[in-house]
């Protein structure tokens, strides 16, 4: 299911800011976004190959990943929001991106960080492998609530204790697949299994 009818079936109005060309439409075509495509461009497409139960994950079209100019961000439609989440699938969108994006909405927005993209390594050839969040001590503070999967980042519990401490408003979350998840805060570290 789209983003968008998702969260139509949850009651709630999304608004998208996202990279992408005008091949996008033929995944997609009912997103709306607030920033235009890229005129002919390409979009970022991740191939999945498993081979004897091995992923190889590759990146396709790198370059149609950089982030939007936020001159061409319609901010303006984004009316009240009550919460912001920013899941970058690369680690182009840097601290100094992110704060100028975060200083157009809402400061009173919960705001949610999936950092997904910021454990991924892309080669030249497009290789995508894990890499540890080399930006977490500036980005992670400017979230309420991070959420990340144990198998995005090579000791992703130690690094949710590490991220957890700076900042006493973070909260880390760390999914464990179909056994539950771990909440950390910089006081506790609290496990939720599934019931």
């Amino acid at each position: 299911m789209h983003t968008r009818a998702y969260l139509q079936k949850l009651g709630v109005v999304g608004s998208l800011i996202a990279p992408r060309g005008s091949s996008y439409a033929q995944y997609a075509p009912e997103e709306e976004f607030l920033n235009p495509s890229v005129p002919g461009g390409e979009t970022l497409i991740y191939e999945n190959n498993i081979l004897d139960g091995v992923r190889t994950q590759y990146a396709h079209n790198l370059e149609a990943s950089l982030p939007p100019a936020l001159d061409t961000v319609n901010f303006a439609q984004t009316g009240a929001v009550d919460v912001i989440f920013v899941s970058p699938l690369t680690q182009q969108y840097d601290y100094s991106y992110l704060s100028a994006c975060l200083e157009r909405l809402p400061k009173d927005a919960y705001r949610v960080l999936l950092p997904q993209g910021y454990t991924r390594d892309i080669s030249t050839e497009g290789v995508v492998r894990q890499t540890g969040f080399q930006d977490a001590a500036r980005i992670v503070p400017m979230f309420d609530l991070v959420v990340l999967s144990d198998e995005d980042i090579a000791d992703a519990k130690d690094a949710a204790r590490e991220w957890a401490a700076y900042s006493d408003r973070t909260s880390i979350v760390v999914t464990h697949n179909h056994y539950g998840a771990t909440l950390f805060t910089r006081a506790q570290e609290t496990f939720v299994p599934t019931t």
